[in-house]
């Protein structure tokens, strides 16, 4: 694959920001040499932001399996022990007990 298609394929893929951030990405993005003469310039900004995305997105999803791996762990707890749920102290005791379970 040559350089010109590894651009073109980078290229087409688009990343899922939120236009807010629009300002963020371009401060981030090392643009290079703004006179358009040679091709590794252009393509290290378009890159890097790739990359950003990517690693965000990765981030996410790390994120989101935890959060569901708590509400399985919660969803458990309620449907086989909700009488738990009646101590104000109960999410203290659910984080005692899995520290206990780790050790």
């Amino acid at each position: 694959m040559s350089n010109s298609v590894l651009k073109y394929k980078i290229g087409q893929k688009r990343p899922r920001h939120k236009e807010q951030y629009r300002s963020l990405i371009d401060s981030i993005s090392v643009k290079g040499n703004t006179s358009g003469k040679g091709d590794f310039s252009a393509f290290g900004a378009f890159y890097q932001t790739y990359m950003i995305d990517n690693f965000i997105a990765e981030l996410f999803r790390q994120m989101e399996g935890y959060a569901n791996a708590g509400f399985e762990y919660l969803q458990d707890k309620w449907d086989n022990e909700k009488i738990e749920f009646q101590d104000p102290f109960v999410f203290v005791n659910f984080l005692e007990e899995l520290r206990n379970c780790s050790n």
